[in-house]
């Protein structure tokens, strides 16, 4: 008996029997068929169009996700879900918005924000699509500085310890993002 529960628990283990897939992942997959017509993410690679992107947006949208392009050219789907975090926070409640922006290269950012105890900070975490699965690439969370929201966009700043002056060019990574909300 000891054996065939040690079994059971085994493949479990090896299947990932239990294991939560990480959020960002979850919602990359909602929108895979869009990103496997480009490419296996090996030698083809992705470079979506913009009209493959907003696809991708609407996919995610019809799931009740809040998503946008990369380039921010167009609102954020689910405006209502950035109003009720903001909403929440102004009231000194816990709060927190994940927006996923999808990125040209199949693979997408999920800017986690939130509000608790006070503070507002941001996890950043980047997938990517590589040798036909998405995984996470970093996650990583930041203390924002500055976060408003105002004439229809959401800005955020956070602070990157070891951020190096300059531009992109020289490693330096610009830690300001800016949501049109509607």
């Amino acid at each position: 008996m000891k054996r065939i529960l040690l079994c059971l628990l085994c493949a479990a283990l090896l299947t990932g029997c239990g294991k939560e897939a990480d959020p960002a992942v979850a919602a990359a997959q909602r929108y895979q068929s869009v990103v496997q017509a480009v490419g296996d993410g090996t030698s083809a690679g992705v470079d979506l169009t913009d009209a493959q992107i907003a696809q991708a947006v609407a996919q995610l949208s019809v799931a009740g996700l809040t998503a946008v392009h990369v380039d921010a050219a167009d609102p954020v789907a689910h405006p209502e879900a950035v109003t009720a975090f903001w909403d929440a926070r102004a009231a000194g409640e816990t709060a927190e918005i994940a927006l996923y922006e999808v990125c040209r290269d199949g693979g997408l950012l999920c800017h986690t924000l939130r509000f608790a105890d006070g503070a507002d900070t941001v996890t950043r975490t980047r997938v990517v699509w590589r040798d036909g699965a998405f995984s996470v690439s970093y996650a990583d969370t930041y203390t924002v500085t500055s976060l408003m929201l105002d004439g229809g966009r959401l800005t955020y700043v956070y602070d990157m310890p070891d951020n190096p002056p300059g531009t992109d060019h020289d490693g330096h990574i610009d830690t300001q993002e800016t949501f049109t909300i509607g």
